[in-house]
């Protein structure tokens, strides 16, 4: 099953369990989209489990929204650590399972300084 989005400005155009269309461009690792940029074969170093370290590719001290997709079935999770960094840097902070975390994530593609994370399987 394909999720399509609703006609308006996105930058996440289909996602589907372990595959994700930013672009027009179809990627089938996890991924990081900031600005126009994305980093494919995003890994973290606990697996499930999201830490400051694993978003070391991204210029994070200039984020102010962070938007976390944890998996289709919502199996990742997001550290004490990471979010304790987003309050204390003032960066709002979500995490949801992928398909509603890409909903979001265009609705918010106008923002600026917006970070996404997604998960693309379990």
């Amino acid at each position: 099953m394909v999720l399509y989005m609703p006609e308006y400005t996105k930058i996440i155009t289909a996602y589907s369990f372990g595959k994700i269309e930013i672009n027009n461009r179809s990627y089938s690792d996890d991924v990081i989209i900031f600005g126009d940029e994305v980093h494919s074969d995003w890994r973290r170093k606990k697996g499930h489990r999201v830490e400051i370290d694993d978003l070391k590719r991204t210029p994070l001290e200039k984020v102010k929204h962070l938007i976390i997709g944890t998996g289709s079935y919502g199996m990742m999770t997001v550290s004490s650590s990471l979010e304790e960094y987003c309050i204390a840097h003032g960066i709002h902070i979500e995490s949801m399972r992928t398909y509603e975390a890409v909903e979001r994530f265009n609705a918010c593609c106008e923002k600026e300084n917006l970070l996404g994370a997604f998960h693309l399987y379990c």
